[in-house]
């Protein structure tokens, strides 16, 4: 199968967060970032052994006319693509013979106002799903504006650390695998591969600041500094690692911040063991590294060879059958 390098990419990403050989409920709205999660993953599932289900949420008739017109597309532009397909399709909406009927089980449209209403509600329903099919956990196509915009909202908020621990890759029953891609690249796969998505007319709309971050501050900052959006991505995905461990893992895989011990590594998952490695790398008082270091040191140290030595992150490593520790500061080009 011919696959482009971002096909290649979100497969790799996809085996390093453990997605493999597994029934999944992909989160499709109809939108772009949702439409790339689907046609993707469909190009992707014989490869990464997946069986898919979609599920769809319908927001209801509440609104103006552009805005019900939208939701009753997006439905539509999900359900024959997944017929088109062989998707088992599932939404909280059944049109039946020009038929439209909530399922009485999920029916409080009414009572939705505001962005965390309705975000509330999509929860209620994938947890619906996820428990009527017996699948154990729900895809979502958050990409990397997605984390910037909420990690900037409730940093605006007024947050502690804590509150900036929303959407990582993998939580509880959630995956987002797309964190790491902007949405350039998706909507460039998206054009190349003849895609098709409905917009929503309210992502529009700069009265809300996320619509507001979105379509304004985030051009200006890449405008003004090329590459900011991404490497500001980049950062927040490192805040995320340091709190993806635990202390009593760090005392077990790290012997008086001058080694890491390689057993005790190797059965970590990957979350941990980048948080481990940024926290290492700063306690050596290694400045300037990037998500690319941390994964490259993760991928030396996924080997039987017994010693070697490598440079990264202009540091020379010596890797030992037990651990591995820096030797050498600034030793010349990285190999």
């Amino acid at each position: 199968m011919m696959m482009s390098s971002l096909e290649h990419s979100l497969a790799q990403t996809f085996r390093q967060l453990g997605v493999v050989n597994e029934r999944l409920l992909l989160a499709v709205s109809g939108g772009m970032d949702s439409q790339f999660l689907l046609r993707i993953l469909v190009k992707l599932q014989t490869l990464l052994k997946l069986e898919l289900s979609v599920v769809h949420v319908h927001h209801g008739f509440n609104g103006d006319e552009d805005q019900i017109e939208y939701r009753d597309r997006a439905y539509d532009l999900v359900k024959s693509f997944c017929l088109e397909n062989n998707i088992s399709f599932y939404s909280n909406l059944d049109k039946d013979r020009g038929n439209i009927n909530i399922l009485e089980s999920l029916s409080h449209f009414e009572t939705m106002k505001s962005e965390a209403d309705f975000r509330e509600y999509r929860e209620f329903v994938y947890d619906h799903f996820l428990t009527k099919l017996d699948i154990s956990r729900v895809v979502l196509a958050h990409h990397q504006e997605d984390l910037i915009e909420t990690r900037l909202l409730r940093m605006i908020r007024g947050v502690g650390p804590e509150g900036l621990e929303a959407m990582k890759e993998v939580s509880g029953k959630k995956i987002r695998p797309l964190l790491k891609y902007s949405r350039t690249e998706l909507y460039g796969w998206m054009m190349d591969s003849g895609g098709q998505w409905i917009e929503d007319p309210s992502n529009k709309k700069t009265d809300y600041l996320r619509n507001w971050i979105r379509r304004e501050w985030l051009p200006s900052l890449e405008t003004r500094v090329p590459g900011g959006v991404k490497n500001f991505s980049r950062s927040l995905l490192r805040i995320e690692e340091g709190e993806n461990f635990s202390q009593t893992q760090w005392e077990r895989v790290v012997r008086h911040s001058e080694s890491i011990l390689r057993k005790p590594f190797a059965e970590l998952d990957l979350p941990s063991k980048r948080g481990i490695v940024a926290k290492f790398f700063n306690e050596k008082n290694i400045y300037g590294y990037t998500e690319n270091h941390i994964n490259e040191f993760i991928k030396r140290l996924d080997t039987d060879r017994k010693r070697f030595t490598f440079i990264l992150v202009k540091r020379s490593w010596s890797v030992l059958p037990e651990s591995v520790c820096m030797t050498v500061q600034d030793p010349g080009t990285e190999s």
